[in-house]
């Protein structure tokens, strides 16, 4: 006899249903045999679908007629109900199953249709009703819908009769609110058909300006969402509505202020308002540059315009009460004439009037100058009174000063002191000829007084420290940089002598910028990418953005414990909304409708430069030209399917911001971050950025705070405060410290504690700790110039004469003792050393895996010196096992998976007889033709057959952090100089990404070769595999070894002079920007993760230091 079964409760297959909002549906039949839930996924699958056909329609007009269900199911008791939700005005006021109404909105607008589905089942004593939601394509897309939209004008012109309109609110003296009191349109009939209407796009009644647009929509359902903008505007001018004096500057709705217009007094007309201390300016200049600036909701800080004639008129008369270069201000007694506009009513406290004369003097503040802060609040009085800790100043360390320069300067124009003749036109050089022909040797004039004038100008209270300075331009490193290919990158040295006895100085690199040489030369696909970012940051200006702070959760979810200068771009850009204009982003959907340019505008860093409570915030505005890519992948989308055009949204999706051209510029907006969830952080980032730490006699990079003692340190006190206290400090580890303070807000008397951290932040050791931390003086060497004949020189007397056992340089660095030539041409170095003695112990810095070690070597033993690599070392670590910030990832590791770290110059001897990690060693001989190689490599015990295997890629041995791996080799295995070991990082992927947000193709530079790499395979074994990056030259070089006399060139073009001739000087310098194998290979700079050498590392230079000691013999 046959007896009722019921289905198992069980879990639904993700494939069922999708989304299915409960975790198990029940159902039942008449069978002898359990029934599992592959059966009924196969059965639903089978038997039940949803469909949808309706090309013609948006997926706010489709019924539920339009929906084609297939049910064959012959389950008596399982039935689907179908619901369509598409009522836009019922899924504004809420999500649907945890989806909030922008993601419903942004897949109706991809042609998809939201339906909810219940599945029923009824068993002998009730119904069990499951319900799930889905979309369910075959509506029109967003550009489809579009194109059915006529862009052409009724036939006859739609008109407008609007002469008086009422407002939105009264204006009495019970509300005189002009910001936020509009022109009221509710009894003006806007529709001119049934899909036309006109839509309000300015509405100010200040100005009496109200703008609007004719825009024809696809259906009255979608009349939001799918229209386009007809080639028809009004502008209607209406009766104004202006504040009188009184009411303009005792507003509690409005804040207004003076405006300081530098273009209107002829020497300042190219000054940037904050670098002018205002006691530069004549009384008669500041009348004539003066006006009143528009009007800030303060509620919103939404800027609202006043008409220009009522800003220019209404000062008639200004007096100097108070010029304060401290903090940035001129205090202006101030006439005021209320201006006369025809056609206007003024509001007063008690309503709205006529014109009446009116006349006031006020104090107003004029701030915008050097050293501004912005007074918004009265004084009140602190919670509790006290004065500056004993090591508070007003004295900057030069440490300090020198990252206030390169963080001022950067990407700032060399112009001024980097000088072209004035008969070149630097538009018509090549950027190739410029960089290969000695161009700068022959015709630019570097003046070194015009860039210390200028840093003068920008830093007037370092005049001490500037006249000291040294400078020297990083030749090798000048490039196009790749964020902006219309800037060539000039990195110049800024140095500063702290122990000249012993060569000792400090440096920062500042990269100035050569503006806009060889635009002219460029594809015409990128000089009309320039001219169309020109042209939108030009729109931007006119109609500025808006900044917004995200809510309460968001912030929570993104800040967790990060400081502020650990977020990565991504991050800030969760902080920060930047909303822009519909003019904006009209344009922006052209550049795509008419060329495929690919716009980004975002935030990429937050600068504490101003008053407190307000940020300047630095927004990136980039292009992209994805013409090309576009071509290709609508072709090949063609090639299966001819009739098929894929979606903008489907192009992007593929594009993956992937770019061959692209550009970027900034611009800055102000945020004021009170009353945002983000006013405690941001506080507290601020605080801490503008407080300043000195160390007596050292830098952050050469001080071991476990040993620190409070009397080493001095704190500069900003004008922004009035007071700073110390409270305390808690040391974090050896290179890390966090100060906390007290201080009072020098303009409202606020007392607030934050804490500042101080240090290198997350590093590293490649050392033991103990052996690091007794050594703290890790100076930088350069070698540049030192020749093999002098390699033996250098010694380990260095080690003694600087009072360490370890040294540290190399990274980016021009040395000129890997080749023949004692001058020409010097090689790039592509790791970075650390000098230490011999057999010093190194550790794996992080959990990882060793991919192989290997000693090469030649069969005859007669080459050595430079060219001596010694033992290699390759291992690779998770990147997410680094332990980065979110920006130091961003940065350097986007989208890769690991990074390699090599290790070269290592003991051959005590490497391989690692009894702790179980190594030893085995020898392969390989003969190549006429040479004959010995490779010495690592193997280990395999547990399974018992056997020594070799450590190879594809059976690494895994490692723990601080185990010893490796050990420092002596001067026969490095080339014949000082013991030390060489690490290079690199890596994984193949995304090079730039500050635009765009990435191009980049070599995975280990993915492939790591393959070849074993020894166990003597036929396809190639030691290479592991091969570590040493050095890199250009082949092209080594003809100036012969002749290295510059060519004569073309002043005006750069290119060669025919026939050939000599030019003036000697090639004393090759180009070899260490970004290029940054952007191709994947290089790192080492002390990202290590920090042994960072930028405050104190350096010296070998060639200088021997020359010294020659002396003294």
């Amino acid at each position: 006899m046959k007896k009722t079964k019921i289905f198992k409760k069980f879990i639904l297959p993700t494939s069922v249903l999708s989304g299915l909002s409960t975790t198990f549906i029940l159902a039942s039949c008449q069978s002898n045999v359990q029934v599992t839930s592959a059966d009924v996924e196969k059965f639903i699958q089978n038997n039940y679908s949803i469909g949808l056909n309706a090309q013609a329609k948006s997926a706010f007009d489709v019924t539920e007629n339009d929906l084609q269900v297939t049910n064959s199911t012959k389950e008596k008791n399982l039935s689907f109900k179908v619901t369509l939700l598409n009522n836009i005005q019922s899924l504004a006021h809420g999500g649907v199953n945890g989806m909030t109404f922008q993601q419903i909105l942004t897949k109706m607008l991809a042609g998809e249709v939201l339906v909810k589905v219940d599945a029923t089942f009824k068993n002998y004593q009730n119904n069990v009703t499951f319900s799930q939601y889905q979309f369910v394509p075959g509506a029109l897309s967003y550009e489809n819908a579009l194109t059915k939209i006529s862009d052409t004008l009724p036939m006859e012109e739609p008109k407008l009769n609007v002469s008086i309109l009422p407002l939105t609110k009264n204006l009495s003296n019970l509300n005189h609110n002009l910001v936020q009191t509009k022109y009221d349109f509710s009894s003006v009939n806007l529709k001119v058909d049934d899909h036309t209407k006109w839509i309000i796009e300015e509405n100010n009644i200040l100005t009496g300006v109200v703008k609007l647009q004719l825009v024809r929509y696809f259906s009255e359902n979608s009349k939001d969402y799918l229209f386009k903008k007809l080639n028809k505007q009004i502008t209607l001018h209406l009766e104004k509505y202006l504040p009188d004096l009184d009411l303009l500057l005792n507003s509690p709705n409005w804040k207004t202020s003076l405006n300081v217009d530098l273009s209107k007094i002829n020497r300042f007309k190219d000054t940037d308002l904050s670098t002018l201390n205002p006691s530069q300016l004549t009384l008669e200049e500041f009348k004539s540059a003066l006006s009143l600036n528009d009007l800030i909701n303060v509620q919103t800080n939404e800027i609202v315009q006043l008409p220009d004639f009522y800003k220019k008129t209404a000062i008639t008369n200004v007096e100097f009460v108070n010029v304060n270069d401290l903090n940035g201000t001129i205090e202006a007694q101030v006439k005021l004439n209320l201006p006369f506009l025809e056609n206007s009513l003024y509001v007063s406290k008690e309503g709205v009037v006529k014109y009446v004369p009116q006349t006031l003097t006020a104090k107003i503040v004029a701030g915008g100058f050097k050293n501004n802060i912005t007074k918004e609040q009265k004084p009140t009085k602190p919670t509790s009174i006290f004065k500056d800790s004993k090591n508070v100043t007003n004295e900057i360390s030069s440490s300090n000063m020198l990252d206030m320069m390169q963080d001022k300067l950067n990407l700032t124009s060399s112009s001024k002191f980097f000088i072209f003749p004035k008969d070149v036109d630097v538009t018509q050089i090549k950027t190739r000829d410029f960089l290969q022909n000695n161009y700068i040797g022959q015709y630019v004039n570097f003046n070194k007084q015009n860039l210390k004038n200028l840093l003068k100008n920008q830093f007037p209270n370092a005049n001490n420290l500037i006249k000291n300075l040294d400078f020297e331009i990083r030749y090798h490193d000048i490039h196009q940089n790749i964020d902006n290919p219309n800037q060539i990158i000039l990195p110049i040295d800024v140095k500063h002598y702290v122990n000249p006895e012993k060569f000792l100085y400090e440096y920062r690199t500042i990269n100035f910028v050569i503006d806009n040489l060889g635009s002219n030369t460029f594809i015409p696909k990128f000089i009309k990418l320039t001219k169309d970012l020109d042209n939108l940051m030009e729109l931007i200006k006119q109609n500025k953005v808006v900044i917004e702070s995200s809510n309460s959760l968001q912030v929570a979810s993104v800040l967790q414990d990060y400081s502020l200068e650990e977020l990565s771009v991504e991050q800030l850009n969760k902080l920060f909304k930047v909303k822009i204009s519909s003019a904006v982003a009209d344009a922006i959907n052209k550049l795509w409708d008419d060329n495929h340019i690919v716009a980004k505008i975002f935030v990429d860093k937050v600068n504490f430069d101003g008053p407190l409570n307000n940020t300047k915030l630095s927004i990136r505005v980039a292009l992209s030209d994805n013409s090309d890519e576009v071509d290709k992948l609508i072709k090949a989308a063609q090639k299966e399917k001819p009739d098929f055009v894929p979606t903008k949204t489907q192009l992007l999706k593929s594009l993956n911001n992937f770019s061959q051209i692209n550009l970027g510029k900034n611009f800055n907006v102000n945020f004021n971050y009170q009353n945002t969830p983000l006013e405690t952080f941001l506080r507290n980032a601020q605080l801490a950025s503008l407080v300043q730490v000195n160390i007596k006699n050292a830098t952050v990079a050469n001080y071991n705070f476990e040993k620190m003692k409070i009397d080493d340190f001095t704190f500069y006190k900003p004008i922004q405060l009035q007071a700073l206290q110390l409270v305390g400090f808690k040391v974090v580890n050896a290179k890390n410290v966090d100060f906390t303070f007290k201080a009072i807000d020098s303009v409202n008397q606020k007392e607030y504690t934050f804490i500042k951290h101080f240090g290198l932040g997350r590093y590293a050791n490649v050392f033991e700790k103990s052996f690091t931390e007794s050594n703290e003086n890790t100076f930088n060497f350069i070698t540049g110039p030192l020749t093999k004949e002098n390699l033996s020189r250098v010694n380990a007397s260095i080690f003694n004469l600087y009072g360490t056992d370890i040294l540290s340089g190399g990274y980016d660095e021009l040395r000129g003792f890997y080749a023949d030539s004692p001058v020409y041409p010097y090689q790039i170095h592509l790791g970075e050393d650390y000098l230490a003695p011999k057999k010093t112990p190194i550790i794996a810095p992080y959990d990882g895996e060793i991919l192989g070690i290997v000693y090469h070597r030649n069969a005859d033993k007669t080459k050595d010196t430079a060219e001596g690599i010694g033992t290699t070392l390759q291992m690779r670590v998770k990147v997410e096992d680094l332990h980065l910030t979110p920006k130091d990832k961003e940065l350097y590791f986007k989208d890769s998976e690991y990074a390699y770290i090599g290790i070269i110059h290592l003991d051959q001897e005590f490497t391989f007889k690692n009894q702790a990690l179980g190594i030893s060693s085995a020898e392969l001989q390989q003969s190549k033709g006429k040479n004959t190689t010995i490779d010495t490599y690592a193997t280990v015990l395999d547990h399974e057959t018992n056997q020594q295997v070799p450590i190879t890629p594809e059976h690494p041995l895994k490692v723990k952090k601080g185990q010893i791996i490796a050990y420092v080799g002596d001067t026969h295995e490095n080339g014949g100089w000082m013991t030390h070991a060489h690490f290079a990082l690199v890596a994984s992927g193949t995304k090079s990404w730039n500050a635009n947000g765009f990435w191009k193709t980049k070599s995975d530079y280990y993915g492939a070769r790591l393959k070849s790499y074993n020894p166990a395979d003597p036929a396809k074994h190639n030691w290479g595999g592991i091969r570590v990056n040493g050095v890199f030259f250009s082949q092209s070089d080594f003809s100036r070894q012969a002749n290295p006399v510059s060519p004569k060139i073309d002043k005006k073009t750069g290119k060669l002079v025919q026939p050939k001739a000599n030019g003036v000087g000697n090639y004393s310098f090759p180009i070899l920007p260490i970004t290029d194998r940054e952007m191709i290979w994947g290089l790192r700079n080492p002390n990202i993760l290590f920090k042994v050498r960072t930028k405050e590392t104190y350096t010296f230079d070998i060639n200088a230091l021997f020359k010294l000691q020659q002396q003294n013999k």
